[in-house]
Order: C-alpha cells, then sequence, then structure tokens
C-alpha cells in the first residue's frame, strides 16, 4: 500500500467518523482531519510522480534570495510544508478529542519529514521505509 492509498483510507475513516459523530465540534475536527490527510494524498501522488531532484538543482546554481515573480516573494514548497506543519499544531491545540489531536500532531510531523526531504536533509529511503 502506498503512502497515498494510506493517506486516502485514512480520509474515509474519518469522514465515517465525521457522519457518525452527534456532538457538532467533533464532527467539524474529524472532518477537518479528513480533508488534511486528503491534502497529504494528493501531494504524495504529485510526489511519486516527479522525481525530486533538489540538491543537484542547488549544486548547479546558486540562489541567493528569495524567487521572485512579479514583485511578489514565492514560497519554496519546504517553507509551504512548514506552513502547513504549523495549521496542523493550531488545529492541535484547539482540538478537545485526543484522537483529533494525536492526528493533527502526526500530520504536522509528515509535513516536517516531507520540508526535510525535499531541502535534502534526509533519503528518500528514510522518508518511505
Amino acid at each position: 500500500m502506498t503512502r497515498r492509498d494510506e493517506y486516502l483510507l485514512r480520509a474515509a475513516e474519518l469522514n465515517a467518523m465525521a457522519r457518525v459523530e452527534k456532538d457538532p465540534a467533533d464532527k467539524f475536527e474529524f472532518e477537518n482531519l479528513a480533508r488534511a490527510y486528503l491534502r497529504l494524498a494528493k501531494q504524495a501522488e504529485r510526489n511519486s510522480q516527479i522525481e525530486i531532484v533538489l540538491r543537484d538543482a542547488a549544486r548547479k546554481r546558486s540562489v541567493t534570495g528569495p524567487n521572485r515573480c512579479r514583485g511578489t516573494t514565492m514560497s519554496s514548497p519546504a517553507e509551504v510544508y512548514r506552513q502547513n506543519a504549523a495549521g496542523c499544531e493550531q488545529w492541535a491545540e484547539r482540538a478537545t478529542v485526543t484522537l483529533a489531536k494525536n492526528t493533527f500532531r502526526d500530520l504536522a510531523e509528515q509535513w516536517l519529514r516531507l520540508a526535510a526531504l525535499v531541502e535534502g536533509g534526509q533519503e528518500k529511503s528514510e522518508w518511505y521505509g
């Protein structure tokens, strides 16, 4: 089973939990968790279709500042992943259900691992292993 499949399965489980949950706040948390897992599944699919070659690109050229496009700063993928992790941590702090707290913290950890992967901080075998 691929990472994408694992994330899709977890999203389905959380959606099922949301459907039967009577407490509106808990239902909302389960739905948010399911959406977060769907985003992870989408990213896992993208990652499986492309080869990450950031280390080679970094050797070929040196980037001295942020990427710029029409006067706006573009975030690197690692920065976006860290922002996603921070959002998951915020949701974990707000969550009232232990399962939701733990799941959001797990999601935050996954986003941080993905950021480290694209920056070359981990080998692919460490990420998937």
